[in-house]
């Protein structure tokens, strides 16, 4: 489940937590109508310009990602606001090592 959570996350853009609590591996297998106003593409629709992807608002009759977590595999994917560690470097300096 954290790596379905980690795709989901990379889709989307923000950050996906997995609370399901499951362990071990399972078989995914679901499928959604892509909606550019939430998801960035993926790789394919970069790499050929997929023109339905560039569709500013999700297909009539498809449902979003959101709804087919629910229907397909019974998962609910809920907006969140929580305080998260960031890490920030502004600044660094390469220090020559001696051989």
């Amino acid at each position: 489940m954290a790596s379905l959570a980690h795709f989901v996350s990379v889709r989307l853009n923000a950050p996906v937590q997995d609370l399901t609590g499951l362990q071990g591996k399972y078989d995914v297998d679901v499928s959604w109508a892509p909606d550019r106003t939430i998801e960035k593409a993926g790789p394919f629709a970069l790499a050929h310009s997929d023109a339905a992807f560039a569709e500013a608002s999700l297909p009539a009759g498809k449902e979003d990602i959101f709804t087919s977590f629910r229907d397909t595999l019974g998962l609910r994917l809920e907006p969140r606001k929580e305080q998260v560690e960031i890490l920030v470097i502004d600044h660094i300096e390469r220090i020559p090592v001696g051989n």
